[in-house]
């Protein structure tokens, strides 16, 4: 498969990744039988597996972050992405005052022009599948579909800008062509001409979306996003969970709006955000202390055991005893 971009954690020189067929802990929507690519820092841990797709490309990323890092992503060659976000959100801040957004269960697509591009993840699990799709294909699927069109016509004039169009909702036959999408793979031979057919499915699906005028999601400015972003990320270092209301005093928005805006910020709702730096800040006290199960979930505002066992284990795929023991483990080996 011809690759169309690679990608490493900024903060560092260079990103190493490590081929592996066990899948990874943070990982929860694997390709079935492929192999994944997996690079770690102390802030973030990345998973990616990728297929070739009769001259197109399906890539897998997950990614597991403990302090808000930017990936760089450099892309070979100008490419028109499918995006499906499967959970949390990217942020890539742009010159004229506004964020680009890709946030969890939507799909929109993508013309990228052949240069680096840098995304802003927060705290938290973000998944995303990524279709890179030959000129060729989109063609033969723009009839009767302007804003399909106008990407094709991007590919052919080598566009030197990125150009969105607009995040739908996924709905439930999207999540099951996903899941056939992940599953297809297993059949070597089979395999591939399917994931081909489901490719088709997905872009018809969202150009006809695009033409009945589904409601979409709309950007923020860069100033609301940074307000309300330094605001949360502030009471949180005092350890003070800030609530909706109060976010929407201090910015002078209705409490309404921010509900909508977390979701857009953060990739999932605010209370579900908070959940997540709980449970970030739990993992963190079961890998470097020795403290008891019971007092890390008091800690971490965990009314009982059994609340931060749920939770917990729902976040990392294991319970917390577990994990304490894999990491130890894997620190030892």
């Amino acid at each position: 498969m011809q690759k169309t971009f690679t990608l490493h954690i900024k903060q560092e020189n260079k990103t190493k990744f490590v081929s592996r067929m066990d899948r990874p802990y943070f990982t929860h929507y694997p390709i079935l039988g492929v192999p994944y690519l997996v690079a770690g820092s102390k802030d973030c841990s990345i998973s990616v597996q990728e297929i070739g797709l009769q001259g197109n490309g399906l890539h897998l990323i997950e990614t597991l972050v403990e302090k808000e890092v930017e990936l760089e992503i450099d892309l070979l060659k100008p490419t028109i992405f499918f995006v499906m976000m499967i959970e949390g959100s990217y942020k890539q801040f742009k010159d004229e005052g506004k964020s680009l957004y890709a946030m969890g269960e939507t799909f929109f697509m993508i013309y990228c022009p052949e240069k680096k591009i840098s995304v802003h993840l927060s705290q938290g699990k973000h998944s995303a599948m990524l279709l890179s799709i030959e000129p060729e294909l989109l063609y033969m699927m723009t009839s009767n579909r302007p804003h399909l069109i106008e990407l094709a016509h991007c590919l052919l004039e080598n566009k030197n800008e990125i150009v969105p169009l607009p995040m739908v909702q996924i709905d439930k036959s999207i999540s099951h062509l996903m899941q056939s999408m992940r599953l297809s793979s297993f059949y070597p031979v089979t395999g591939k001409m399917e994931m081909g057919r489901l490719l088709t499915i997905f872009v018809e699906n969202y150009g006809q979306r695009l033409i009945e005028n589904n409601p979409t999601i709309k950007q923020l400015s860069l100033r609301m996003t940074k307000q309300i972003y330094k605001f949360v990320s502030q009471h949180l270092e005092e350890e003070i969970e800030p609530t909706a209301q109060q976010i929407a005093d201090h910015v002078n928005l209705p409490e309404s709006k921010i509900i909508e805006y977390s979701t857009l910020i953060f990739g999932k709702s605010l209370h579900k955000h908070l959940l997540t730096i709980r449970l970030l800040k739990a993992a963190e006290l079961l890998k470097f202390t020795f403290e008891p199960i019971t007092t890390i979930g008091q800690k971490t505002g965990f009314t009982n055991e059994f609340q931060f066992y749920r939770f917990f284990k729902d976040f990392y795929g294991m319970a917390p005893k577990s994990f304490r023991d894999h990491y130890f483990k894997l620190k030892k080996s």
